[in-house]
Protein backbone atom coordinates (compact mmCIF):
# COMPACT_ATOMS: atom_id res chain seq x y z
CA UNK A 1 0.00 0.00 0.00
CA UNK A 2 1.30 3.47 -0.89
CA UNK A 3 1.89 5.44 2.30
CA UNK A 4 4.74 7.87 1.72
CA UNK A 5 3.51 10.41 -0.85
CA UNK A 6 1.65 13.13 1.09
CA UNK A 7 0.00 14.82 -1.92
CA UNK A 8 -1.28 11.57 -3.44
CA UNK A 9 -4.42 11.61 -1.27
CA UNK A 10 -5.51 15.05 -2.49
CA UNK A 11 -4.54 14.55 -6.14
CA UNK A 12 -6.32 11.18 -6.29
CA UNK A 13 -9.39 12.66 -4.61
CA UNK A 14 -9.47 15.56 -7.06
CA UNK A 15 -9.01 13.35 -10.14
CA UNK A 16 -11.73 10.91 -8.99
CA UNK A 17 -14.08 13.79 -8.17
CA UNK A 18 -13.54 15.40 -11.59
CA UNK A 19 -13.96 12.10 -13.46
CA UNK A 20 -17.21 11.46 -11.62
CA UNK A 21 -18.53 14.99 -12.11
CA UNK A 22 -17.71 15.18 -15.81
CA UNK A 23 -19.05 11.69 -16.52
CA UNK A 24 -22.38 12.58 -14.88
CA UNK A 25 -22.54 15.91 -16.73
CA UNK A 26 -21.81 14.17 -20.02
CA UNK A 27 -24.52 11.57 -19.48
CA UNK A 28 -27.16 14.11 -18.45
CA UNK A 29 -26.32 16.70 -21.13
CA UNK A 30 -26.18 14.20 -23.99
CA UNK A 31 -29.46 12.43 -23.36
CA UNK A 32 -28.09 9.13 -22.12
CA UNK A 33 -30.22 7.01 -19.82
CA UNK A 34 -29.66 7.59 -16.12
CA UNK A 35 -31.52 7.11 -12.87
CA UNK A 36 -31.72 9.21 -9.75
CA UNK A 37 -31.21 7.83 -6.28
CA UNK A 38 -32.32 9.73 -3.18
CA UNK A 39 -30.88 6.98 -0.99
CA UNK A 40 -27.54 5.35 -0.37
CA UNK A 41 -26.08 2.08 -1.67
CA UNK A 42 -28.70 -0.33 -2.99
CA UNK A 43 -31.35 2.33 -2.40
CA UNK A 44 -31.30 2.18 1.39
CA UNK A 45 -32.26 5.33 3.34
CA UNK A 46 -34.41 6.67 0.49
CA UNK A 47 -35.31 10.31 0.97
CA UNK A 48 -32.87 10.81 3.84
CA UNK A 49 -30.86 13.45 1.94
CA UNK A 50 -29.83 15.52 4.97
CA UNK A 51 -28.74 12.45 6.91
CA UNK A 52 -26.69 11.24 3.94
CA UNK A 53 -25.12 14.70 3.53
CA UNK A 54 -24.19 14.68 7.22
CA UNK A 55 -22.70 11.18 6.95
CA UNK A 56 -20.68 12.21 3.87
CA UNK A 57 -19.27 15.26 5.69
CA UNK A 58 -18.25 13.08 8.65
CA UNK A 59 -16.66 10.52 6.31
CA UNK A 60 -14.70 13.28 4.54
CA UNK A 61 -13.45 14.61 7.89
CA UNK A 62 -12.30 11.11 8.90
CA UNK A 63 -10.60 10.59 5.54
CA UNK A 64 -8.72 13.88 5.85
CA UNK A 65 -7.71 13.01 9.42
CA UNK A 66 -6.22 9.70 8.26
CA UNK A 67 -4.93 11.06 4.95
CA UNK A 68 -1.31 10.58 6.03
CA UNK A 69 -1.89 6.83 5.69
CA UNK A 70 -3.12 4.87 2.68
CA UNK A 71 -3.19 7.93 0.43
CA UNK A 72 -4.31 6.13 -2.73
CA UNK A 73 -7.14 4.14 -1.15
CA UNK A 74 -8.38 7.07 0.92
CA UNK A 75 -8.03 9.37 -2.10
CA UNK A 76 -10.39 7.11 -4.05
CA UNK A 77 -12.84 7.28 -1.15
CA UNK A 78 -12.47 11.07 -0.87
CA UNK A 79 -13.21 11.66 -4.55
CA UNK A 80 -16.11 9.23 -4.59
CA UNK A 81 -17.66 10.69 -1.47
CA UNK A 82 -17.26 14.25 -2.76
CA UNK A 83 -18.78 13.31 -6.11
CA UNK A 84 -21.95 11.90 -4.61
CA UNK A 85 -22.08 14.66 -1.99
CA UNK A 86 -22.08 17.30 -4.75
CA UNK A 87 -25.10 15.60 -6.35
CA UNK A 88 -26.98 15.43 -3.07
CA UNK A 89 -26.32 19.08 -2.20
CA UNK A 90 -27.23 20.51 -5.62
CA UNK A 91 -29.91 18.07 -6.86
CA UNK A 92 -31.18 16.22 -3.79
CA UNK A 93 -30.29 12.90 -5.41
CA UNK A 94 -27.33 11.03 -6.90
CA UNK A 95 -27.10 10.47 -10.66
CA UNK A 96 -26.49 6.80 -11.52
CA UNK A 97 -25.84 5.83 -15.12
CA UNK A 98 -23.96 2.54 -15.20
CA UNK A 99 -26.51 -0.21 -15.72
CA UNK A 100 -25.55 -3.86 -15.27
CA UNK A 101 -28.13 -6.67 -15.37
CA UNK A 102 -29.10 -8.00 -11.93
CA UNK A 103 -27.40 -5.09 -10.12
CA UNK A 104 -28.63 -1.65 -9.06
CA UNK A 105 -27.46 1.28 -11.21
CA UNK A 106 -24.34 3.07 -10.03
CA UNK A 107 -21.81 5.71 -11.07
CA UNK A 108 -18.05 6.30 -11.14
CA UNK A 109 -18.03 7.66 -7.58
CA UNK A 110 -19.53 4.40 -6.35
CA UNK A 111 -16.97 2.43 -8.37
CA UNK A 112 -14.05 4.36 -6.92
CA UNK A 113 -15.45 3.94 -3.40
CA UNK A 114 -15.48 0.17 -3.95
CA UNK A 115 -11.90 0.30 -5.28
CA UNK A 116 -10.79 2.32 -2.23
CA UNK A 117 -12.36 -0.12 0.20
CA UNK A 118 -10.90 -3.02 -1.79
CA UNK A 119 -7.40 -1.54 -1.51
CA UNK A 120 -7.82 -1.13 2.25
CA UNK A 121 -8.98 -4.75 2.56
CA UNK A 122 -6.03 -5.99 0.46
CA UNK A 123 -3.67 -4.11 2.75
CA UNK A 124 -5.34 -5.54 5.85
CA UNK A 125 -5.05 -9.10 4.49
CA UNK A 126 -1.42 -8.53 3.47
CA UNK A 127 -0.57 -7.36 7.00
CA UNK A 128 -2.01 -10.54 8.52
CA UNK A 129 0.33 -12.76 6.50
Amino acid sequence: MVKSIPWLFYVTGLVVFLLDHFSKSFVVNNGFRYTTNTGAAFGILQGQTWLLIFIAVVVIAVLVYYSHEYQLALGFLLGGTLGNLLDRVFYGYVIDFIHVPFWPSFNLADSFNVIGVGLLLLDAFARKK
